[in-house]
């Protein structure tokens, strides 16, 4: 066996995979994101005054991974066309994540800013056109591969800031994730939201 040209093999195979990630990366932070102004800066933490976001979202049932999964599935096939007519919508970010209380997790794909309620293709069933009213936001971000644990310390970490500045939280929290999963863990950017009340 020759193990100096299987070495070379598996190198080069490598180094496309990580040619292919990093290509991928790069169009990834050229991805459409909603505009917002930074109110204040604290480190990872800030607080940000976004507009009206147009999303398409769908209420999973289930755990957050299960949820996110199912409703990730539920929106791409909504905006690449799977089950209607008319052309692919591009995809932006991040994919907003949001529990509700008893009926599992709302999962929004936000809508890139060429469309409006009007001009989107007619909604998937059990897909809904919505939009975010104007709010302020509370926002701690962190690099990494995600779970429960880690969003709930990310959470409450977020909550012991605002209590320091005396703000007031308005509603449940936002998950936010920036990256496609095959992104390695270390260059994946995440966010937890938190309203604020004005």
């Amino acid at each position: 066996m020759n193990y100096r040209r299987i070495g070379r093999w598996a190198a080069g195979i490598g180094a496309v995979a990580v040619a292919g990630a990093g290509l991928y990366w790069l169009k990834e932070r050229a991805t459409e994101k909603p505009d917002f102004i930074t109110v204040e800066e604290d480190g990872l933490f800030s607080v940000r005054r976004y507009p009206p976001i147009l999303v398409a979202r769908t209420v999973q049932p289930g755990g957050r991974d299960r949820a996110l999964g199912q409703g990730f599935g539920v929106l791409a096939g909504y905006i690449f066309a799977e089950h209607r007519e008319g052309d692919e919508i591009p995809m932006t970010a991040p994919v907003l994540a949001e529990r509700r209380v008893g009926q599992g997790w709302t999962v929004s794909f936000v809508m890139p800013k060429i469309y409006t309620r009007d001009t989107l293709p007619t909604a998937d069933p059990g897909v809904e056109i919505a939009m975010i009213p104007a709010r302020r936001v509370a926002v701690v971000g962190f690099a990494g591969k995600v779970d429960d644990a880690i969003l709930a310390a990310k959470a409450d970490e977020l909550a012991a800031w605002i209590a320091r500045r005396g703000l007031q939280p308005d509603g449940e929290v936002v998950h936010a994730f920036f990256n496609a999963p095959f992104i390695p863990a270390p260059a994946r950017h995440n966010e937890i939201w938190q309203p604020l009340a004005d």
